[in-house]
């Protein structure tokens, strides 16, 4: 009887492992990451700028994360610093900031559920406009000016050097 339980307890761990797993693929997934393959005069990385600040074509197939409200992506900007995270935070307002978390440098992970959770599993969480909302973290996340224009989201205070 005992070697029955101690099975069943087995599976049910390597359930559970499996499970969450899953979601983590499934998160994942669900998050774009961009990286920075091109040069030249009016890009920063494969990213289009004009008069200092990154625009983001929402037709894009490359920006399709922040279509969908509660949704972002992963931007790198430049190999020197951690990618910038991007959200969709309604239908009319994005938000753009650091994904490097302000406890202990770690890069802060995926949206899941409208949070974004930091990668050290010390609890740090933030909430779609970056803004601490549990754990060890001081503050929020490094903001940056983001805004709907059009059919673009346009970041400031990055390409120019000044973020």
């Amino acid at each position: 009887m005992a070697n029955k339980a101690n099975d069943l307890a087995g599976r049910s761990s390597r359930r559970q492992f499996f499970a969450d797993g899953c979601r983590l693929l499934i998160t994942v997934a669900g998050f774009d990451i961009l990286a920075g393959c091109g040069s030249g005069p009016g890009v920063v990385g494969d990213v289009m700028v004009r008069d200092g600040k990154l625009f983001l074509p929402l037709d894009d197939p490359r920006y399709r994360g922040l279509r969908r409200v509660g949704h972002g992506l992963y931007l790198v900007v430049d190999s020197a610093r951690k990618p910038l995270i991007v959200t969709r935070v309604g239908e009319d307002e994005v938000a753009a900031f650091s994904s490097e978390c302000p406890h202990a440098g770690y890069q802060v992970l995926t949206p899941e559920g409208g949070v974004l959770v930091c990668a050290s599993g010390h609890g740090g969480r933030f909430d779609l406009r970056g803004k601490v909302i549990g754990g060890p973290p001081p503050r929020s996340l490094r903001k940056y000016p983001a805004e709907l224009r059009g059919n673009a989201v346009v970041i400031a205070g990055i390409a120019d050097g000044t973020g």
